[in-house]
């Protein structure tokens, strides 16, 4: 048997499993559903089951390593055991409006000067990390040995005990620069968090095993999109129509334009795209 390699990627309402073959033929596809709460939450421990699920059917098929794709801006918090404290927050949950709503009046204005007003706004994925952070804190006296990071992060923790999170979710945060991938303090002060960033890792890199099984990728959806249809170099465009309509332009270098949010697309060793 030729050489195979899986792709995992889990999308709002479904966890899908491509195996290819060493020419990039799909020797395999299927999905299953997940179900996204009314709130706008999903069950972690249902996505992570499909994940497991998915990379021992890929095993089945000859797969010796795979790479997982996750949908993006989404934070789940879970304990040093890998169990889920939290439900999933996605893009769809209006918990962090709420939260936003709560925020002293001076957090507010300064959100409102560039580029904070990308990072401390009612759906973004600091404010859905300061919602779980608040209600852990309600909820168990202190945020202590839990982790609240992005899905990815969650996922790969729970198979193999690592705490990673990969370059194109982190900078999605609003708490990691995009440009250095290091943290942005400020961001921090306002919020009143200190959270317990993952060492962030290349999309390419080797995070560790599940059932004889390598984890070799991460990435976020979107731009694991735009690897796979080649949008890499600088002009071109990349469209998905999926839950949402999302336009990704590649740029040279780091850069801010006005009301758009800088994104990594892909990150091997020294180039970052």
């Amino acid at each position: 048997m030729s050489a195979r390699y899986g792709c995992i990627d889990v999308g709002t309402t479904s966890v899908k499993l491509a195996v290819y073959d060493e020419d990039l033929n799909v020797v395999h596809f299927e999905a299953v559903d997940t179900h996204v709460g009314e709130d706008g939450s999903h069950d972690p421990n249902q996505l992570l089951s499909c994940v497991r699920h998915l990379i021992l059917k890929a095993k089945e098929l000859g797969a010796k390593s795979v790479g997982l794709a996750t949908y993006r801006a989404s934070m789940v918090a879970w304990n040093s055991g890998g169990q889920p404290v939290s439900g999933v927050l996605t893009w769809l949950s209006p918990k962090s409006a709420h939260t936003y709503r709560r925020l002293p009046p001076h957090v507010r204005l300064l959100g409102r000067i560039p580029p904070l007003n990308l990072v401390i706004s009612a759906y973004s994925p600091a404010l859905r990390y300061l919602t779980l952070w608040e209600e852990i804190r309600e909820r168990r006296g202190g945020v202590g040995d839990t982790m609240i990071w992005t899905l990815e992060s969650f996922i790969v923790y729970a198979l193999t005990h690592r705490y990673v999170g990969d370059a194109t979710n982190a900078a999605m945060t609003g708490f990691v620069n995009p440009a250095n991938f290091k943290p942005i303090s400020t961001v921090t002060a306002f919020l009143g968090v200190k959270p317990e960033l993952p060492e962030i890792v290349d999309n390419t890199a080797y995070i560790g095993d599940y059932q004889g099984v390598q984890i070799k990728a991460l990435a976020a959806d979107q731009q694991a999109a735009c690897v796979g249809d080649a949008c890499l170099a600088e002009g071109l465009v990349k469209i998905t129509n999926g839950t949402g309509t999302f336009v990704d332009v590649v740029c040279e270098g780091s850069r801010r334009v006005g009301g758009l949010i800088p994104l990594v697309v892909a990150k091997h060793g020294g180039t970052v795209i």
